[in-house]
């Protein structure tokens, strides 16, 4: 009689193995309802900076995200697909940290798609875990030129390139400003040379000639060689091309410090309302290249704008948008695809045409960056308003 129950116990854990054991392993995670039926979910993964320097990105990036999933989860969902589950990863910003956090995406929590990083040296360093993976990514923050010029079929960029920026942002120097004297103190990371390379180069065709370039590093507090350096060459206007806090730094100084008043003109890195804070008065004026400002009078961005007013308590960056943009791009091409398969999702974002988020219509080109326009800024009482 033992023998007899061990074997139909055995029979029973074989018949268990077989059910419950041979799922496909590609199959999309399922929950359980109210009413006992399966709901699919689309399991969608964050990385970037939530501490150090470049959180002043990452934190309004990963909170744009999370309020259009919480805003898609609350009309029921990805209509036909299912509901938005979020896991989230903080990189530090830092180009090994962002490695790590995606493959604990893709591999632990088999996410379906991810969205960032946001430093640009990090997402040219993690996304090659999704690449080799086959997971769709959307960067809408990184924007060095590098990173869609790899040939990787599953990046997509919904960020402005540097690339794009600089060179707009040569010409309205040149040809709006009328300065002919310019001068370049970049990062010396991948955004910050990339884009002090296609400046530079802009400048030239525009016929302005010996354009000194100082460089420094991500937390680096005093620029005061460089700044004598680039003054000493003659330099008028200065395009700085860094983080926040190195950019705004080192504008205060050359102003209240060193009592050098260059014309600053720079990329959205400089777009957040942390800049203004750091930087103060030193920072009004100064020219910034954007795709989000909240003082736009359209009634989906005021809409937008009070509802982060009313969860977070403070007004919307572009950054924000730029998550939230992201989030519902990303939901737009899971519909259209019908499932959570990461081929149908990517070949839906691929053919994506009409979707307008935010920060305006996007359509990718055949290396996956989007083609929409940028927004020529000035600091001026504090805020973002249009240069013109």
């Amino acid at each position: 009689m033992k023998i007899a129950k061990n074997i139909f116990l055995l029979g029973i854990l074989i018949l268990a193995v077989l059910v419950f054991g041979c799922a496909p392993k590609d199959a999309a995670p399922e929950k359980t309802d109210t009413e006992g039926k399966q709901e699919v979910v689309v399991k969608v993964g964050i990385v970037g900076p939530l501490s150090g320097g470049s959180s002043v990105y990452g934190i309004p990036h990963e909170r744009g995200i999370k309020l259009a999933a919480e805003e898609i989860n609350a009309a029921g969902g990805i209509p036909g697909v299912g509901k938005i589950e979020i896991f989230s990863e903080d990189d530090e910003g830092k180009p090994d940290v962002s490695v790590s956090a995606v493959q604990k995406l893709v591999h632990r929590d088999k996410v379906h798609a991810v969205l960032g990083a946001i430093n640009s040296s990090a997402t040219n360093a993690n996304m090659k875990v999704t690449w080799e993976a086959g997971i769709p990514q959307i960067t809408s923050i990184s924007s060095a030129p590098t990173i869609t010029a790899q040939g990787n079929p599953w990046i997509f960029r919904t960020q402005i390139t540097s690339a794009r920026t600089a060179r707009g942002l040569a010409e309205v120097g040149v040809n709006e400003l009328g300065i002919t004297k310019w001068g370049i103190l970049h990062d010396a990371d991948d955004y910050g040379k990339d884009a002090a390379d296609v400046f530079e180069s802009r400048l030239k065709e525009l016929g302005v000639q010996n354009i000194p370039r100082e460089t420094f590093i991500r937390g680096d507090k005093d620029f005061t060689g460089q700044l004598l350096n680039l003054s000493s060459a003659g330099v008028e206007g200065l395009a700085g091309f860094g983080m926040t806090e190195e950019i705004a730094r080192a504008i205060r100084q050359a102003k209240e410090e060193l009592d050098l008043h260059f014309q600053w003109i720079g990329t959205d890195a400089i777009g957040s309302d942390d800049f203004i804070r750091l930087a103060g008065e030193s920072g009004e004026g100064t020219i910034v290249s954007v795709l989000f400002v909240p003082t736009n009078p359209d009634a989906k961005v005021q809409e937008f704008v009070k509802k982060i007013k009313d969860k977070y308590g403070e007004t919307p960056d572009t950054f924000y948008a730029q998550g939230y943009d992201a989030m519902m791009l990303l939901a737009d091409a899971v519909k259209r695809a019908g499932s959570t398969d990461p081929a149908a999702i990517a070949d839906a974002l691929r053919k994506t045409s009409d979707f307008v988020g935010l920060t305006g219509k996007t359509q990718f080109d055949e290396k996956g960056d989007d083609l929409k326009p940028f927004l020529t800024t000035v600091w001026k009482n504090g805020i973002l308003v249009p240069y013109k």
